[in-house]
């Protein structure tokens, strides 16, 4: 028969870092684990973020690489990095073409630190608007 033992952070000595903030997880008391994965979520991202949201960016971060407000929120224009991903993915009539420019906009938006449902209003605000060519 298997024993477990529960070892507190500091007795592994080492520094636990968050799956989608990259800030160092030091009390042990605040992880949290992924249900689908092996990712580590600090107590301010799981109050922060629904579970759902959680799961879709341990994925995305995984897929694509980087963190949650890895770069600066100033430099992010929605409109334009949804054009240079369009450019970048030749549209036929695949709805899996539409789904990937898709995540991958989340994916750009959640880099630059946007929660999930500021893109949706920003994606709804552009779909909205008078004149879009774009339909996701």
């Amino acid at each position: 028969m298997m024993t477990c033992q529960k070892i507190s952070i500091q007795a592994l000595n080492t520094t636990l870092k968050c799956t989608i903030c990259r800030t160092d997880i030091k009390d042990n008391s605040s992880v949290y684990q992924s249900k689908n994965n092996y990712g580590i979520i600090c107590g301010r991202c799981y109050q922060k973020f629904t579970e759902e949201d959680i799961e879709l960016m341990l994925i995305l971060f995984l897929t694509y690489g980087g963190y949650f407000g890895q770069l600066p929120k100033d430099q992010f224009s929605f409109f334009k990095t949804l054009k240079e991903i369009h450019n970048k993915t030749s549209i036929n009539d695949n709805s899996s073409q539409i789904v990937e420019i898709n995540m991958r906009l989340l994916h750009k938006s959640l880099l630059h630190g946007l929660y999930p449902e500021q893109y949706q209003a920003k994606l709804r605000k552009l779909i909205n608007s008078p004149g879009c060519s774009y339909v996701l």
